[in-house]
């Protein structure tokens, strides 16, 4: 149990590491005034786990800032399906429909 604990700690460091470089990348073609504040949200949300303290106050705020990425993430695939059902609703009907002589799909 101790080695899926480990593996998934390190997991969850090499996406936080990755998320906390690519706001940084991100951050340096914007202009200072809109580089920095996105930097520090990248910063703020995708701590390393080893910055927080071992007390109940930073273990809360470690799995709460991982629950925000979650939704986040959730929210996003959300707003993806909606989209794909408003694209797919734009197309279909009798115009799409298979001829007399054209074998099932």
């Amino acid at each position: 149990m101790d080695q899926l604990g480990g593996g998934l700690n390190s997991m969850d460091d090499r996406v936080q590491e990755f998320a906390r470089n690519t706001y940084k990348r991100g951050a340096s073609y914007l202009p200072e005034s809109i580089g920095g504040p996105v930097d520090m949200f990248g910063d703020y949300l995708h701590t390393d786990r080893r910055d927080y303290e071992d007390t109940w106050q930073g273990k809360t705020a470690l799995y709460g800032s991982r629950a925000a990425q979650a939704g986040g993430v959730t929210a996003a695939g959300l707003g993806l399906i909606d989209l794909t059902h408003a694209m797919a609703s734009s197309f279909g009907g009798p115009a799409d429909d298979a001829g007399p002589g054209t074998l099932p799909m």
